[in-house]
């Protein structure tokens, strides 16, 4: 039963149609999103990208979704490269120096593919938040294209969680 002595509560936060895209993109800390994708060898950010690209997908119109197979591509290169670590070990061990080789040049190429698909994804990701938030460059949210070429979805993730401060808590 309600205390009808009790002052009233009210959430003073005003809901808008940014705070929800905000609640959905925001993730834990950007340290924390480093370290899970150093020690799983590419394979967290993978799935990171993964659940941003469907939640800025939830909340663009159908012309202008982010395109899966940016983040689909990442995921896959991030999962065969993992899988090549026990091959690349097993020919160290035997002396095949060739297949050695054969592997290193292929997980070059590999990662080539990765970065190229990682910044494809954070500039489109950039774009589609920028549009969906109305952003002007003076806002805390905007995302900086050198920065954005430099940290990626590290930098994304970093300035959705600096939206959500600004947002969410003005």
């Amino acid at each position: 039963m309600e205390n009808i002595y009790a002052p009233p509560r009210s959430d003073l936060r005003t809901s808008t149609p940014d705070s929800g895209l905000i609640n959905d993109l925001q993730w834990r800390g950007t340290w924390l999103l480093l370290f899970l994708t150093i020690i799983t060898a590419g394979i967290y950010m993978a799935h990171y990208l993964k659940r941003q690209t469907n939640t800025l997908n939830q909340h663009l119109q159908p012309e202008n979704v982010l395109k899966s197979r940016y983040a689909n591509i990442i995921l896959i290169i991030s999962y065969f490269t993992v899988l090549m670590i026990p091959s690349l070990i097993y020919f160290e061990i035997v002396e095949n120096y060739d297949m050695v080789d054969l592997l290193e040049s292929l997980d070059n190429v590999l990662s080539l593919i990765y970065t190229i698909y990682l910044l494809i994804w954070s500039f489109e990701a950039r774009s589609r938040f920028h549009s969906l938030l109305n952003l002007e460059k003076s806002h805390d949210g905007w995302l900086n294209g050198i920065l954005t070429f430099i940290f990626t979805a590290f930098y994304f993730n970093f300035k959705v969680n600096q939206s959500a401060k600004s947002i969410l808590n003005p």
